[in-house]
């Protein structure tokens, strides 16, 4: 069915009606049906800290953890620190070398390759180092 021939059976009239006045002392009707109750008082006790040390010693700990690491960490660079100083110097020195050779022979490859994309033969190189 369709909206239009809802209105054709039934018309524009709506069917639902509140009775007259139903809402004038709606809200005091309602608040005598609820029962009366008074507020209960409730006691709450608070319990006692059964440990009482504990609070005191969280500062001795945290120190003494603080300590833990430090000691550690002097003993761990004590033991390994020299010796891998002058190692680690010794590698980084060989890696520097290396990379120095790696981008020597990398730039003549790429200098090579722009050379010949150019099409540029060895005496048009050795009239230019000429001139200049």
């Amino acid at each position: 069915m369709t909206e239009e021939l809802l209105k054709q059976k039934f018309g524009q009239e709506n069917p639902f009606k509140v009775p007259e006045g139903y809402f004038d002392n709606f809200a005091s009707k309602f608040m005598e049906q609820l029962p009366e109750e008074e507020p209960k008082a409730v006691e709450v006790e608070m319990p006692v800290a059964k440990r009482t040390w504990i609070r005191p010693m969280r500062r001795f700990a945290i120190a003494a953890s603080f300590a833990a690491v430090l000691f550690g960490a002097a003993t761990y660079y004590a033991s390994t620190g020299v010796n891998r100083d002058q190692d680690s110097q010794k590698e980084m020195a060989s890696a520097a070398l290396k990379n120095t050779e790696t981008k020597s022979v990398q730039s003549d490859y790429m200098m090579d390759e722009m050379v010949d994309y150019a099409m540029i033969d060895n005496a048009e190189i050795y009239s230019y180092l000429i001139e200049n």
